[in-house]
């Protein structure tokens, strides 16, 4: 005897699951429970890894980690620095963003890395790059209550730049939980359950920098409960030449085993009283030394391109000297938000003043969370 039920079988025994407002595979939540997504409803493919293709995806936890001196902070610095300019990361394009980087442990390090950064890649020191440095520690641990202290700077940073937070670091993993038993599952729990909840409330990709077990192969130091909690994991390992290789080792939706080397450059960026050179270094990918990251900037269609080019044509015809200010790149030409909307209107196709609008918003938020456009108060620009 058959015993897989036929289509009418299975259409009759499904039907009963309907909510009685008629909207049949509705994922809303039924008189107050939990949402449902239907089966019929899952048609379209999530990208895993559109953060920085290849390797992280939005809204998800990563760990970077390795032994001291590895170069784990210079790999997590760079890759920051390219999403909040837009550049390729060894290749693999980024959705542009902010980041947040709290710097628990050797923030005065990081900011000398960031002006080695400016010099290497001859990056204007008045560029508008959305990246922010906490440079404090903070307390994530089982006694800890500075998750909305995050949440808070993270929407202060999107108020500041324009930019939605892509990723927040947290380095190192040590430092955001004082006091607490890195090796206690307990203690271990309650600090992922709190970056959790960061990743939850700021939509951002959190990052951890950590430190590698005393065997070499025994992956990131303390409790088990860590790489379960991970959707990648990154190892960095240091050469006895001094090249460095870092080793996608888990993915939890992606593709594993990835690697990609670099070296770290010298870069002298100022003096001391005594005269002597003040000295940091900069990552170099070792497949490509002698070029800086390139922004691969491809020009926004359909709508989105027609808003973007209404701004364009609006400061060509009435735009204006942005007024000093250290939320406007210098030299810019500006115009108000209005007359962009005005602009705007007049070149798009759409039917109605309703639809005209919701297309012009559309393009508006798109431009500005792809970097192509920047707004603050009275001023728009492109980027």
């Amino acid at each position: 005897m058959n015993s897989t039920p036929d289509l009418a079988e299975l259409e009759a025994a499904t039907s009963r699951f309907a909510p009685l407002d008629g909207k049949v595979n509705g994922a809303g939540a039924h008189d107050g429970g939990l949402p449902l997504v239907m089966w019929g409803d899952i048609d379209k493919a999530v990208p895993p890894d559109k953060l920085v293709h290849g390797l992280l995806g939005e809204g998800r936890f990563a760990a970077f980690y390795g032994a001291p001196k590895s170069g784990k902070t210079f790999l997590v610095s760079h890759l920051c620095m390219c999403v909040a300019l837009g550049w390729d990361f060894f290749g693999r394009r980024v959705s542009r963003g902010a980041v947040l980087y709290v710097a628990a442990e050797g923030a005065d390090g990081l900011k000398n890395r960031i002006l080695g950064a400016r010099i290497k890649y001859e990056i204007p020191a008045d560029t508008a790059v959305p990246f922010a440095v906490v440079p404090v520690a903070i307390n994530l641990g089982p006694g800890g209550e500075d998750v909305a202290k995050v949440v808070a700077a993270a929407a202060e940073l999107q108020r500041r730049t324009g930019h939605p937070v892509r990723i927040i670091v947290l380095d190192t993993l040590a430092r955001v939980m004082p006091g607490a038993d890195e090796n206690s599952v307990a203690d271990m729990g309650a600090t992922l359950a709190r970056a959790d909840r960061i990743i939850k409330e700021t939509g951002a990709t959190v990052i951890l920098v950590h430190h590698s077990g005393k065997a070499a192969d025994a992956g990131p130091r303390g409790s088990t409960a860590l790489p379960g909690a991970l959707d990648t994991i990154v190892k960095v390992v240091k050469s006895d030449t001094g090249e460095r290789t870092a080793t996608v080792e888990a993915q939890r939706d992606g593709r594993e085993g990835d690697a990609f080397s670099f070296r770290l450059e010298p870069v002298v960026i100022g003096v001391d009283d005594d005269g002597d050179d003040i000295m940091t270094a900069v990552l170099v990918p070792v497949d490509d030394s002698a070029t800086a990251p390139k922004a691969k900037r491809r020009d926004p269609t359909g709508n989105t391109g027609v808003v973007f080019r209404a701004l364009q044509r609006a400061i060509a015809d009435s735009g204006e000297d942005a007024p000093a200010s250290a939320h406007i790149p210098n030299g810019a030409r500006v115009v108000s938000p209005d007359r962009w909307r005005e602009y705007a209107y007049k070149m798009l196709s759409e039917a109605t003043p309703e639809t005209r609008q919701k297309a012009f918003k559309r393009g508006h938020d798109a431009l500005i969370s792809t970097g192509f456009v920047g707004v603050w108060g009275a001023y728009a620009w492109v980027i």
